[in-house]
């Protein structure tokens, strides 16, 4: 997959993965007890150390090295780039899991958008779950 685009609706209780390269979403029913999956995860800690300061898509950031703990004793690297004209929203993060490296980036950044933002496009093919939309369109998790 070329591209993932996730959005979280904890007030309408759900979630979407949507696939733009295929034309297609899942739709993730979030329940109050276990949120977001980001959230099921057992956290033990997080250790946050400042890297330095750098210009992102012309904003002045500061860089930070996350290192996030686990129960199960795993333990997750990533750094981020936080904005200090946007409330310091993190606009760069790098994550790097053995051989393969992920970089998510934020452009056109509206700190009041549109409700339709968060909605998948209308001409999207949506399934009521990720495993409906792994199955429909082939593997897309890591």
């Amino acid at each position: 997959v070329d591209r993932l685009v996730t959005i979280w609706q904890p007030d309408l209780n759900k979630g979407y993965f949507i696939l733009p390269s295929r034309k297609s979403y899942g739709v993730e029913e979030l329940s109050s007890a276990s949120g977001p999956p980001f959230q099921r995860w057992k956290v033990s800690g997080i250790h946050r150390t400042e890297l330095g300061h750098e210009k992102v898509e012309g904003h002045d950031c500061i860089s930070y090295r996350i290192i996030v703990s686990f129960e199960n004793g795993a333990t997750n690297e990533l750094v981020i780039w936080e904005a200090a004209d946007l409330k310091n929203l993190p606009i760069k993060l790098v994550r790097t899991l053995g051989e393969s490296t992920s970089t998510a980036v934020l452009r056109d950044i509206h700190l009041q958008p549109s409700p339709r933002l968060f909605e998948p496009p209308a001409d999207y093919k949506g399934y009521p779950s990720l495993e409906e939309l792994d199955k429909a369109v082939g593997d897309f998790g890591p």
